[in-house]
């Protein structure tokens, strides 16, 4: 039985070219959560799937012992394509095993750190779940387009859900909601290749910090995660 690190890693991204391995705060992007993989006590092998030679030549540079490059396709390595095509194509042209543990962990949440590597798998094996996320806690008043709450209270009087502004806590005093911070996906192969997703309900959750809620897709995620980063001691 492995626990297999999977980051997906292309070289095309038009808000941040080569997003990857563009310096954040002293490092490659990408730097951050192969960091937390090499540190974390669970994972055996990182595998880093892309198709693009200078992501290929910065992660090799670092030497971290546990990596492994995955030549994935072109085909897989789209704008618009899948991440679940790429981690297909790997099980497909990889050795890995029904058995083992795949850890889909994007380059995109810097903030991930080896202890929620370990946190999250010790979470999903303790919640005896074949998959789990992780989430930040977010103490917000969510609306949709309509008009309408999303956030609900009961009304004895009509046994159906309100909004009731009276009704409102104060943000320090809510429970507030889980929000998927897109940093861990994971889940067991055999539950990979029997339903061809990473979340099966009921799945388990593992909560990370609330600063962890941003992924940087957009220049302005870019400085906002720098700035945190300035903050805090590597």
């Amino acid at each position: 039985m492995r626990k297999i690190a999977f980051i997906p890693a292309r070289g095309g991204s038009r808000s941040i070219p080569l997003k990857n391995i563009k310096n954040l705060a002293g490092h490659p992007l990408i730097y951050y959560v192969l960091k937390a993989a090499e540190e974390s006590k669970v994972i055996d092998e990182i595998v880093v799937a892309t198709e693009n030679e200078k992501i290929k030549s910065v992660v090799s540079e670092m030497n971290f012992s546990k990596v492994k490059i995955f030549n994935r396709s072109l085909q897989t390595a789209q704008e618009n394509s899948p991440t679940i095509d790429v981690v297909q194509e790997y099980l497909q042209k990889s050795d890995v095993k029904s058995e083992d543990y795949l850890f889909l962990i994007q380059a995109t949440s810097p903030l991930l750190q080896a202890k929620d590597i370990d946190g999250i798998f010790k979470k999903m094996l303790d919640d005896k779940c074949d998959t789990a996320i992780t989430c930040a806690r977010s103490k917000r008043y969510y609306w949709n387009d309509n008009g309408y709450s999303l956030n609900f209270y009961w009304t004895d009087e009509l046994n159906e859900k309100h909004h009731l502004y009276q009704k409102r806590t104060r943000r320090q005093e809510m429970k507030g909601c889980l929000l998927e911070n897109g940093a861990i996906h994971l889940t067991t192969v055999a539950s990979l290749i029997k339903n061809k997703d990473f979340v099966v309900e009921p799945c388990s959750v593992y909560e990370m910090d609330a600063t962890t809620a941003v992924e940087i897709d957009e220049p302005i995620d870019w400085m906002f995660v720098e700035t945190i980063m300035s903050n805090t001691k590597e």
